[in-house]
């Protein structure tokens, strides 16, 4: 009788076991093909990002056009904090340096306590 029951509860229990893991597969499975997807719908936000970001830097190399790089990094020396702020805020989203720099500052907690 007990061994009936037991087998009954374990078979129970590893079509449930099995169910989560199923379960927790297609969510993994669908979460891939959604960054997948995101990465694909990007656009063209990041290549502007990037040419805009890298402008200053290939002017500084072209004879003639180094001269307007280094008054426009003069010109960003006066500009309002908030722009500074925002444009590189923008920058690191867009790129998706925010969950690096979440997982930076939590190695840093970890370290701090076990120092």
């Amino acid at each position: 009788m007990w061994t009936g029951l037991v087998g009954t509860l374990a078979t129970i229990f590893g079509g449930w076991v099995d169910r989560k893991n199923r379960i927790a597969e297609a969510n993994a499975t669908a979460q891939i093909e959604n960054a997948g997807k995101v990465i694909e719908q990007s656009g063209w936000k990041d290549e502007f990002v990037v040419l805009i970001w890298s402008m200053p830097a290939i002017m500084a190399f072209i004879p003639g056009l180094q001269s307007y790089s280094e008054e426009g990094f003069k010109n960003l020396a006066t500009a309002p904090e908030w722009y500074i702020v925002g444009w590189v805020s923008i920058s690191l989203a867009i790129y998706g340096i925010k969950p690096a720099t979440k997982k930076l500052v939590k190695w840093r907690e970890q370290t701090n306590k076990e120092a």
